[in-house]
């Protein structure tokens, strides 16, 4: 594997299943091998289809949640891999565009933490109309507005940046 090179087995490791738009979406970090790391299953045809990383460094997503037009926004946790200083994932929010790429938001620099922020988990709701995203990270938590695949945070400051989020925190 990318994470550590004398690994030569393969693991599964899910993080998230959730149901959204009569198919079941699977969150699944550490897919080296086939680079899927959100698969989406349809109860209807009985077929699995995977979303790959297309040779991005995103090896681990936290979470997946959906805007006003379905369109699905993931969470991931920045890592170096064990042999080197180079990254493993590249942490941050994408969101899965309409060719099935993982794309990063235009001014995702503004997330709290960062661009290569630890995202640990990630919710979207809506309020007059307008699609929140709000991002919980080691950093604590914002709410950005949705507009134009851009994120544009509600606050001038970050909520709890005092307390240290980590891998489990919702």
């Amino acid at each position: 594997g990318i994470y550590e090179e004398s690994w030569a087995n393969n693991r599964i490791s899910i993080n998230q299943i959730i149901e959204y738009g009569n198919q079941i979406w699977v969150v699944n970090p550490y897919n080296e091998y086939y680079g899927n790391i959100m698969s989406v299953y349809d109860p209807v045809s009985g077929d699995w289809i995977g979303k790959s990383l297309g040779g991005s460094s995103l090896y681990l997503p936290q979470e997946v949640a959906f805007d006003g037009s379905g369109k699905p926004w993931l969470s991931f946790n920045h890592e170096r891999t064990l042999a080197s200083d180079s990254d493993y994932s590249d942490g941050g929010v994408r969101y899965l565009n309409y060719n099935n790429q993982f794309v990063e938001p235009l001014n995702s620099d503004l997330l709290v933490g960062g661009s290569q922020s630890d995202i640990w988990s990630i919710d979207v709701c809506e309020n007059d109309g307008y699609d929140i995203l709000w991002v919980l990270s080691s950093s604590g938590v914002q709410g950005y507005t949705i507009f134009d695949n851009t994120l544009n945070p509600i606050s001038s400051f970050s909520y709890f940046n005092e307390l240290q989020f980590r891998k489990g925190d919702h």
